[in-house]
């Protein structure tokens, strides 16, 4: 089976105190990785803006990190969650494409 590291973010610290987003986004991830014949290795949590770059956003980091490691898929519920800067994303998926994430 394929595997993958799940991204979850969060914006404000209340959010991530009260949960909210945070189950909606690894149901989501869960339900995709089920259709899609993956199994969801770990599911990393993060409070963060969508605005700050990896090296402001340990867990995002980690994840990446996690992913070249297991030369697996990082994904999330939506680019959103990952970030709000469509250069960042791209820059990004490159480095990661390069990288065989």
């Amino acid at each position: 089976m394929k595997q993958l590291i799940a991204y979850v973010r969060v914006s404000k610290r209340e959010q991530g105190l009260k949960r909210n987003g945070i189950e909606g986004q690894i149901a989501d991830i869960r339900r995709f990785a089920e259709h899609d014949g993956f199994d969801v290795v770990e599911v990393v949590e993060e409070v963060a803006s969508r605005t700050l770059g990896v090296d402001k956003r340990p867990m995002l980091a980690y994840a990446i990190a996690k992913a070249k490691e297991l030369h697996c898929a990082l994904v999330v519920s939506k680019l959103d969650r990952y970030s709000g800067n469509v250069a960042f994303i791209a820059t990004t998926m490159e480095q990661m494409r390069k990288d065989r994430i």
